[in-house]
């Protein structure tokens, strides 16, 4: 699990005496402490973690830091990468071919594909395709 990674790599960035990653991850742990579940999902996991570094990413905006840059790092060393425009056409092409509207077509998409795509961009993808 996702949540027992964390918890692993805090230990060694303590061991290590790395504070600034220890720092990080003692945050996301305490954001997920702030969750009802207390043995959260690693999807669960995932929406914190994005929430963090967009926030953090927001903050770098109006203020550039190299510690800012390096929390966003460590933040997306968790997170799954997420599909190219490319990749996701590639995959909403065959989706497509099976569903036929829009909604079963990201229903689809959310089960296989959770956390790994921008639903915006999949949103618009799948649109443009179906007026083809």
């Amino acid at each position: 699990m996702l949540l027992d990674e964390i918890k692993k790599q805090r230990v060694e960035a303590l061991k290590t005496k790395n504070n600034s990653t220890y720092k990080i991850l003692t945050l996301i742990l305490g954001e997920l402490s702030r969750l009802d579940n207390k043995s959260p999902s690693d999807e669960d996991v995932e929406k914190v973690i994005k929430k963090m570094v967009k926030s953090s990413t927001e903050t770098n905006n109006l203020k550039p830091s190299e510690e800012l840059l390096f929390e966003i790092q460590v933040l997306k060393s968790f997170l799954k990468s997420e599909l190219t425009e490319q990749e996701l056409s590639d995959i909403i092409d065959k989706l497509i071919v099976s569903h036929e509207t829009l909604p079963l077509i990201m229903k689809e998409l959310k089960a296989k594909y959770a956390g790994q795509y921008d639903g915006k961009m999949a949103k618009d993808i799948i649109l443009l395709k179906l007026k083809q």
